[in-house]
């Protein structure tokens, strides 16, 4: 093996410090009280739905829910099982 010349020391001493340093990926931060999605009881298994909304239906969705002392994901749940079953599904 050749010995390093000053050309060479000079180019990997500039590789180093210019070269960007690669993290290995932190892991997802993990909700209290989370279940995990490959739980057998799905019932209480959680999932994420995003969606966007108009901002006016977001307000009245909210305000509704806060004055039948509903958090919003309920209101959902029960106004799309009201849905189906007036659907007959």
């Amino acid at each position: 093996m050749k010995a390093p010349t000053s050309r060479t020391r000079d180019l990997s001493a500039a590789k180093s410090k210019d070269a960007p340093t690669r993290r290995a990926p932190r892991p997802l931060p993990v909700r209290k009280g989370a279940v995990p999605v490959e739980t057998k009881d799905v019932e209480s298994a959680r999932g994420f739905l995003n969606f966007r909304v108009p901002a006016e239906f977001k307000r009245e969705f909210k305000t509704y829910a806060a004055s039948h002392d509903m958090k919003m994901n309920e209101l959902l749940r029960r106004s799309f099982r009201a849905y189906r079953e007036q659907q007959g599904d």
